[in-house]
């Protein structure tokens, strides 16, 4: 017997729409009108799985009915506007045990219905209605789980945790690392991308049957019971939305839940810097529950994955992740009178001193050899060993600045510090070095030109005197000898010589200016060995020291 044959027995006459027959004009025009509203839309689909398989095929169809009229009614739908419908499909023998629509509703109010054991009796379900092979899907899979977790959900109060005057809640937690970017020793913090999951046992959700369910986080979320789990050190998070919410609920007939999402964290990280950059950091990821104590809620790390990381995440720009610890933390963070589960990641972060030696080390390295050279200017050369010595320190100086802009105002002392300082140490020692050397110098050609000076004025005064006018003519020869002085030693003899003192005086006193020019070129001679060995010696006690001690 068809459905339109079934219809027009009963009377009316029928109208099709997909696999639904309907007889009467209000109950289609009503359908129609409420088709796009979100709960009409699911209880269309399951009215007309049975309600055509069972006019369709002539087969006792009273306990489909029943389960039809509890979906129509679970979805918000009114039943009394499909009252011809459902009495369609009523037996015969069934009339007086259901004479009208809402004795059909009374009966399913209570679950008496098929539709609590459609899950745990598929096989009545395939002997009772005979579907065509297109049709078996929906009738087989979606529609049972559908009535299965309307029964779970029915008197399931998500205010309660699981085993609520019990044991505590044992959650276990995983991790996989998808990202690790973005550390700033400026703000102490890093950014991370990851999956976070979690399981744990709710007894309400225990169903029978053999295989878990996937479920739409969205629709579910709300009605369950979840943990509240939060970061303890997050500055900033958002969830992921792109295509849709990335979120995973699934459930198992023991009552186990899987809860998965993805979401991406700013979180802080505090960094000792006194070896920087030759450091090593360790970040922290620190999760604990919000409102329930350790005699409600306590987090674990699953035993047998419980971190995982992208393999492209182990070589990060600046750091490299050496190591990646998961333990307790239970009562490191907040200690109010009832301690707060709490666990943690540990990221083992070491710095890749490949950009400072370019940027920092090298650079300074080769401004210190570079004030060096002056040791081997001519000491009589000031004004190239001034500029050089004076360059040398501006640009270390500005050096050392560039560097701590990229680093937090702390008040000890870093690697990088001592490194800074005793460069400039070394090159500002190169300036003093010259300043000994020209005072050296210049010690015995100051002596000269006084006591030139003084015999000058004494001469002046003989002059003066009548007896003594002659002028002696080898005075002015010497004189003339003034303009042929190359170098302040010559400009102080012939100064000297110019005052008026016999050959014999003026060479001794030249023999002092050459004793004082050897000084200020034995100080270059040992200044060229004690500097580099010096820098040599600071550098084995400053590498050894920050990296292997």
């Amino acid at each position: 017997m068809s459905s339109a044959s079934s219809v027009a027995d009963i009377g009316g006459t029928p109208r099709k729409t997909g696999r639904v027959s309907f007889s009467s004009e209000e109950e289609l025009d009503t359908l129609e009108e409420n088709k796009d509203a979100p709960k009409t839309k699911e209880a269309i689909r399951f009215s007309s799985v049975f309600t055509s398989f069972c006019i369709a095929n002539a087969k006792p169809c009273t306990e489909y009915l029943l389960c039809t009229v509890y979906l129509l009614k679970e979805s918000g739908v009114d039943i009394n506007l499909y009252s011809s419908s459902v009495q369609q499909g009523i037996n015969t023998e069934h009339k007086q045990k259901y004479p009208d629509v809402a004795s059909v509703s009374n009966s399913c109010r209570h679950k008496t219905c098929l539709c609590d054991n459609i899950s745990s009796n598929p096989d009545k379900t395939d002997t009772v209605i005979q579907p065509p092979e297109s049709d078996r899907e929906p009738l087989g899979d979606i529609v049972p789980y559908t009535l299965l977790l309307n029964r779970l959900l029915n008197s399931y109060d998500m205010r309660l945790r699981p085993n609520v005057a019990g044991p505590p809640v044992q959650v276990e937690c995983e991790i996989y690392v998808n990202s690790f970017d973005s550390i700033s020793e400026t703000t102490m913090d890093f950014v991370a991308s990851l999956f976070l999951r979690q399981r744990w046992n709710d007894s309400r959700l225990i169903f029978n049957h053999n295989s878990s369910i996937s479920l739409n986080v969205m629709t579910l979320s709300n009605n369950i019971w979840i943990p509240d789990i939060f970061f303890a050190n997050e500055k900033e998070g958002r969830f992921h939305h792109v295509t849709v919410d990335n979120k995973l609920l699934r459930i198992w007939p023991h009552g186990e839940v899987l809860y998965g999402l993805r979401l991406t964290l700013k979180l802080s990280c505090v960094m000792y810097l006194q070896r920087y950059p030759l450091d090593q950091q360790l970040c922290k990821m620190q999760m604990q529950s919000y409102s329930y104590s350790k005699k409600d809620l306590v987090f674990h790390w699953s035993p047998k994955n419980a971190i995982d990381i992208n393999p492209d995440v182990y070589q990060l720009p600046e750091f490299s992740i050496r190591d990646i610890h998961a333990n307790e933390c239970t009562g490191q963070l907040i200690n109010p009178p009832d301690l707060h589960s709490c666990i943690q990641t540990v990221f083992v972060l070491n710095r890749q001193v490949a950009y400072h030696l370019l940027q920092s080390y090298i650079p300074t390295c080769l401004l210190v050899i570079l004030s060096w050279i002056s040791f081997w200017i001519n000491v009589e050369a000031a004004p190239a060993r001034v500029s050089l010595c004076i360059t040398t320190v501006l640009t270390m100086a500005t050096q050392n600045s560039g560097v701590q802009t990229s680093l937090p105002k702390v008040s000890y002392i870093k690697a990088i510090d001592v490194w800074m300082a005793v460069c400039l140490i070394f090159v500002f020692a190169a300036l003093l070095e010259f300043a000994g050397v020209n005072y050296v110098l210049m010690e015995g050609t100051f002596r000269l030109r006084r006591q030139a000076t003084q015999r000058r004025r004494r001469n002046m005064q003989e002059r003066r005197q009548p007896k003594k006018a002659e002028h002696s003519p080898g005075r002015h020869r010497r004189r003339s000898q003034t303009n042929t002085t190359l170098t302040a030693i010559e400009r102080c003899l012939a100064e000297f010589a110019n005052s008026g003192l016999g050959d014999m005086q003026t060479s001794s006193y030249e023999e002092i200016l050459t004793d004082q020019l050897a000084k200020a070129k034995r100080i270059d001679r040992v200044s060229r060995i004690a500097f580099p060995l010096s820098f040599f010696i600071f550098n084995v006690v400053y590498w050894v020291g920050y990296l292997l001690l």
